[in-house]
């Protein structure tokens, strides 16, 4: 490569240029379009056309679906392992925190996805880097800082905030479901149609901002088209608000929606005993059917009560010692006393929960203990 560059392309014969041109890897962008101007200007305009076709459909310029998708899995790895460090010493501080742990996992992923997108790192994460990805501008630059952490900011909020507690509302309300469908929505599938589906293999925070993922192994003389994104967001902006329509109007429907009514202030009041960090309460059913036929096994109707601890109440606790807990006590006392479809109940689950979720990792110990209405009612007196 270093000898072909130090004579004048002129200098060479058709059979070298073109030897180089159909492996072009090592030859910059200036060399490259020097070596085709020539072969041009001496007749072989089809030849070089053709060339040009077959290096284009095999270093295509932007990131491939599968190469994009393994750059993103080794960066949450990276974060992952960075976050499994950071609970080793920092663990019972994250739980202190609750859900506002997931600020800290957002804070780290915006710092490391604006950092490495960046120039400061040649728009290179350190799974882009792995296989030869990059994030440029319109012009072929890498992005400022300011730039890049505006991308990620992107994506990076529907992934933290998807479950982030907000005060004041209720996990049973429609806004906090409805911030629940927009985001995930936002997150998995616009994402995943755009790179799939737009010519120029964008996300949605690359059409916003006017960014492409490309590959660094492509072939050098290819210009980026510009991006199609108008009738793509459109189509998914409708079907947002389509899904978020069915999920309203099967809540509204649905024969449950009292019952979510009725646990939402029995949870209220759980989640301001002592010891209780939050709680969440669940009205499942569990069911078998004999094969082939519409008859029941078993059916069993219970409520499940999760007790996420402020404190680490549960490294030497068998599951019998739940009953004798006063808290669980008190919040068990709660249901009975506030839920007024206990005689449909077969049992009520407790379980203990002791960790943190910081979104990049995550750690909890949790023990569980069941037992009947009537056995509970009798341990609560």
């Amino acid at each position: 490569m270093n000898t072909f560059s130090k004579k004048e392309t002129k200098d060479y014969s058709d059979d070298e240029l073109f030897s180089r041109v159909k492996n072009p890897k090592g030859l910059d962008k200036k060399r490259l379009t020097e070596i085709i101007d020539e072969l041009e200007k001496r007749g072989h305009i089809e030849q070089v056309t053709n060339i040009e076709n077959d290096l284009i459909r095999q270093y295509p310029i932007y990131s491939k679906f599968w190469n994009r998708v393994g750059a993103y899995l080794l960066d949450i790895i990276v974060l992952g392992a960075f976050g499994y460090i950071l609970g080793l010493f920092l663990g019972d501080s994250f739980v202190q925190m609750g859900g506002q742990s997931l600020l800290v996992g957002f804070i780290i992923s915006l710092i490391y996805f604006g950092l490495g997108n960046s120039k400061l790192f040649n728009g290179q994460t350190l799974g882009k880097r792995v296989v030869k990805l990059q994030v440029v501008d319109t012009n072929m630059d890498t992005l400022t800082i300011s730039k890049s952490v505006l991308r990620a900011l992107i994506y990076t909020v529907p992934y933290f905030f998807l479950n982030y507690k907000l005060a004041g509302w209720s996990e049973f309300s429609i806004p906090y479901l409805a911030k629940g469908i927009l985001f995930l929505t936002f997150l998995i599938l616009l994402p995943i149609h755009l790179i799939l589906n737009t010519p120029t293999r964008q996300a949605i925070h690359d059409l916003i901002m006017g960014t492409y993922v490309i590959s660094l192994e492509a072939y050098p003389r290819q210009q980026l088209a510009k991006s199609r994104s108008f009738p793509t967001l459109m189509t998914y902006g409708l079907a947002i608000v389509i899904f978020g329509l069915i999920i309203f109007m099967n809540l509204r429907n649905n024969e449950t929606t009292g019952i979510v009514h009725q646990l939402k202030p029995i949870k209220e009041q759980i989640d301001k005993i002592d010891k209780v960090g939050y709680s969440s309460l669940i009205r499942s059913t569990s069911s078998m059917k004999k094969l082939g036929s519409d008859s029941y096994i078993n059916k069993n109707e219970y409520m499940t009560l999760n007790i996420v601890l402020q404190n680490n109440l549960i490294s030497n606790l068998r599951p019998d010692n739940i009953q004798d807990m006063d808290f669980v006590k008190e919040a068990v006392r709660i249901i009975l006393d506030n839920y007024s479809g206990l005689d449909n109940l077969d049992y009520i689950q407790i379980n203990l929960i002791y960790g943190y979720d910081i979104g990049i990792s995550k750690s909890s110990k949790s023990l569980g203990f069941t037992d009947t209405i009537e056995n509970w009612r009798g341990k609560v007196k």
